[in-house]
């Protein structure tokens, strides 16, 4: 059941990164999303990083799928892409941006989503969580292998 979850989420986030691309309604609702400021600025940037997220996530359905010594060093690329979702967000104006969404901004018809005190307090929290999560995942890999507790 996890890997169906996780791999209709990726396959979801990853149609949402071609949408926005290629379809106004795609274009429409990123758009929206980046522009909506009551929004944290991680999930105002989904339609910028949706690739990054899909792939993440994409990687973590395949790593519920693998025996227990391999699951973990597999997951780790994974919450490797997601945390880089969150942290490239905080990049004014934000590295992946698509072309069309560059033009609006320079056009005027779109300002440039910048973090606001709830943002920071998030990154405050996220941030180091995220980083001590995934070296102790790793250290916890390297020192047991992956194997019992």
């Amino acid at each position: 059941m996890t890997f169906i979850f996780l791999l209709a989420s990726a396959l979801g986030l990853i149609s949402f990164a071609f949408a926005t691309v290629r379809t106004r309604q795609g274009r429409r609702i990123a758009r929206q999303l980046y522009a909506e400021p009551g929004y944290l600025l991680p999930i105002r940037t989904v339609g910028i990083y949706s690739q990054v997220i899909g792939i993440g996530v994409g990687v973590l359905a395949v790593s519920s799928l693998a025996t227990r010594p391999v699951n973990g060093w597999i997951a780790v690329p994974g919450m490797a892409l997601i945390g880089l979702w969150v942290f490239l967000s905080y990049r004014s104006p934000q590295p992946l941006m698509p072309s069309w969404m560059r033009a609006e901004i320079l056009d005027g018809e779109l300002q440039v989503a910048r973090p606001d005190l709830m943002d920071w307090i998030l990154f405050l929290l996220l941030g180091p969580t995220f980083i001590v999560g995934l070296v102790s995942l790793m250290a916890w890999l390297t020192l047991y292998g992956g194997g019992g507790t």
